[in-house]
């Protein structure tokens, strides 16, 4: 391969028009990423989903709305994980995410639309510098990042047919791809693996054939398909790289879809060679060529649709017995861990399913409070102290795990709405699960006196139920609080936090006039159970307030000195 040196120009001239392509494919996949993360579109995908043909539908319009079918696979599989999403539509969703690929290709073969693209590039990049509203500048850096991709696609395809195209090498390389097509196809697979974008593959292949086709290059169909036929297969190859090693829900999505996209490239490459004879007969011209690359993608991806939505559940069926969930978790009280790729790819989304788990560790503290009543009310019970402390270890394990999840958040993408919840989320957990804790605590002090066969007199259960109701209270309006983002019942919870504690201040007021005039007949082990008890439950109202002022607050409500405090500590140095 000769190539002149007055070339080089103009070949760094098409590696410049191909990089950007290649940034306004970028750039307009992780804005649209952006415009379409959140709640809104987190539950449509969810909820739409009832079905392998509305799902199918789902992950094709997600993917042509946000140009990246890998985002759409990490959103599904974040879905399944989090218990939003049936397997089996996950993969529907992925089937259909390949078809939603195709509009890219179909937008790069309207004719004369690269001509208007440096004005829209201009008006777009003047929005940007003046205007400094978010949803104006969102909108703006599309429009930037789309009129790059044709202007990129424009620059490629000017000087390949005006300059490389009418080299002796180029005709050689176009007849080379003609007689190999086998290569072609590795080639497309390679590429796409570099790039790691199918749609920015094909539309260079859309760019380089209608440039062949204007300088009478004898590149036909038959030489340039089965590059783009290897474009969808080394789509699917990143996906399965980095399935190595993770979770077993990302192994299942990569083995489905390369199953797919292997099998649907070799039948479709058994197809060329039947019909290559009218496939080197057709004629074409610089835009009809552009559209007969679309054309082949989008029935290359709809024959997938048709073959493989049909075969789902045993393809479900498979990936699972192939790659099992050995981790354990959910077999007793569990969750169902977040992929941290969807918190990175769509962070709006991730902090909604982070909000969602955490009202599920909430529920878990209620129902350790429920139980807590029927523990210490009725004696002891293995059974249900296992069950009790199985709730507190999955609130500890969801702390856990959502701190680390939440801390993948890109929070420069955030609005002020979700850079809030985020907030009151990371803030929120660490209340819950110290609630939990003192639910444990409690567990701890309620088996020591059985252990120890003592026994509270009848005022001290008298408080201690009194303290627990007002607990189990102040928990189901927190949750509610916390749920809903209930500013009003937030309040409440606040005032009724400091209702509770001087009810709890009673009690310990009167327990120690009663202990004063029993001199010498006072109990000080239970003694000293019964006040950590009331300590443990004034933290607990504390901790719901800590939670309600996420959402509301009132500062002259809490107003307990240092020394009304101190009251507990005294009590318990007293015994």
């Amino acid at each position: 391969m000769d190539i002149r040196l007055e070339l080089i120009p103009l070949i760094a001239l098409i590696i410049g028009g191909l990089a950007l392509f290649l940034y306004g494919i970028t750039s307009i996949s992780s804005e649209l990423k952006v415009l379409a993360d959140g709640d809104r579109f987190r539950r449509i995908i969810s909820r739409a989903t009832s079905n392998r043909v509305k799902s199918c539908a789902i992950g094709t319009g997600f993917t042509a709305l946000i140009q990246s079918s890998g985002g759409t696979y990490a959103l599904s599989i974040g879905l399944v994980k989090a218990g939003a999403l049936e397997y089996k539509n996950a993969i529907a969703i992925v089937i259909g995410a390949n078809l939603g690929t195709c509009i890219t290709s179909f937008l790069i073969s309207i004719p004369g639309i690269s001509q208007f693209m440096p004005i829209v590039a201009f008006i777009a990049a003047f929005v940007m510098m003046v205007v400094h509203n978010r949803k104006a500048q969102q909108w703006s850096k599309i429009a930037f990042s789309l009129s790059l991709i044709f202007f990129g696609i424009w620059l490629m395809e000017f000087f390949i047919k005006n300059g490389v195209a009418k080299e002796q090498w180029f005709s050689d390389l176009m007849v080379f791809l003609n007689n190999y097509p086998w290569l072609g196809l590795l080639f497309g697979t390679a590429v796409t693996l570099v790039l790691q974008s199918c749609s920015a593959v094909i539309g260079v292949v859309q760019g380089v054939f209608a440039a062949a086709i204007v300088s009478g290059s004898p590149l036909t169909l038959f030489g340039i398909l089965p590059i783009v036929i290897g474009s969808n297969i080394g789509a699917m190859i990143p996906s399965i790289l980095s399935a190595f090693g993770g979770n077993a829900m990302g192994k299942r999505v990569a083995l489905v879809n390369g199953f797919m996209k292997v099998t649907a490239g070799l039948l479709f490459m058994g197809l060329l060679y039947a019909v290559a004879p009218f496939l080197n007969s057709l004629s074409a011209t610089e835009y009809t060529a552009k559209l007969q690359i679309a054309l082949f993608h989008l029935i290359f991806n709809l024959t997938s649709v048709v073959i493989f939505l049909p075969l789902v559940r045993p393809m479900a069926w498979a990936s699972e017995k192939i790659f099992p969930d050995k981790s354990g978790v959910g077999k007793k009280i569990g969750f169902k861990e977040l992929d941290p790729k969807v918190i990175k790819t769509f962070p709006a989304t991730g902090i909604a399913l982070a909000k969602d788990l955490s009202d599920k560790m909430f529920g878990y503290v209620l129902t350790m409070f429920k139980k807590l009543d029927v523990y210490y009310k009725k004696g002891y019970n293995e059974d249900l102290k296992t069950y009790i402390l199985e709730l507190e270890r999955a609130t500890d394990n969801i702390d856990r795990h959502l701190a680390d999840f939440l801390l993948n958040a890109e929070t420069g993408d955030l609005s002020r709405r979700d850079l809030r919840r985020h907030g009151r989320i990371m803030r929120g957990i660490k209340d819950i699960e110290r609630i939990g804790d003192y639910g444990q605590s409690l567990l701890t002090f309620y088996t020591n006196i059985y252990e120890k066969k003592n026994k509270f007199d009848e005022d001290q259960l008298k408080e201690i139920n009194n303290a627990h109701k007002m607990a189990l209270d102040l928990i189901t309006k927190t949750l509610d609080v916390y749920e809903n983002s209930d500013k009003s019942l937030a309040l409440k919870v606040i005032k009724q936090r400091r209702d509770y504690n001087k009810k709890l201040d009673d009690y310990q007021e009167a327990y120690f006039k009663r202990t004063s005039s029993k001199k010498g007949e006072t109990n000080n082990y239970i003694s000293l159970i019964y006040v950590d008890i009331l300590n443990s439950y004034e933290r607990v109202y504390s901790h719901c307030a800590n939670i309600a002022k996420l959402y509301n607050n009132d500062k002259d409500i809490d107003r307990y000195s240092k020394d009304d405090k101190t009251k507990f500590t005294n009590m318990s140095m007293r015994y």
